[in-house]
């Protein structure tokens, strides 16, 4: 019975590892887009920028949701967030 009680709790765990890998991601293609594109002047390195910037927020929100419900303070949320403005 404890396991059945745990299983949610470690599917939002898994859940938020997920998203926590794809905010990396991410992140990771923004940097070198524009590092891309500050060496090449070249506008195609911009698209993967403009693709992760359409995908944070979702990821972000899931992610918040998700780490909230594991009790999660929403203060260290606040400092993700600056961190990814």
């Amino acid at each position: 019975r404890q396991m059945v009680a745990v299983f949610p709790a470690i599917q939002l765990t898994r859940s938020a590892l997920l998203e926590i890998r794809q905010i990396r991601t991410h992140m990771l293609n923004m940097e070198t887009s524009q590092r891309g594109f500050i060496i090449t002047a070249d506008d195609k390195y911009l698209q993967p920028l403009r693709d992760s910037q359409n995908a944070l927020p979702g990821l972000l929100k899931e992610f918040q949701e998700n780490y909230l419900k594991l009790g999660g303070k929403r203060g260290d949320l606040r400092m993700l967030e600056s961190l990814l403005e």
